[in-house]
């Protein structure tokens, strides 16, 4: 298995072929969080304050939702 790996891993397609895998899992474990935030901000002006002060006060959440 170890050997499979190393051959397969040295080609630019398996690594892209991963890649975009493992952002397609990021964006299917994302979409209930972007869900949730867009639900939260359009049920209310507190809401939509709430979820602005936690998108823009935190630099990591920021850098997550940004894509989106």
């Amino acid at each position: 298995m170890g050997q499979v790996l190393a051959v397969n891993l040295r080609s630019p397609v398996a690594i892209a072929s991963i890649l975009h895998r493992l952002s397609g899992v990021i964006v299917f474990l994302l979409v209930p969080v972007l869900l949730w935030i867009l639900d939260k901000s359009l049920s209310s002006p507190e809401g939509f304050d709430y979820v602005k002060n936690v998108v823009f006060g935190n630099i990591l959440v920021r850098f997550v939702v940004w894509p989106a």
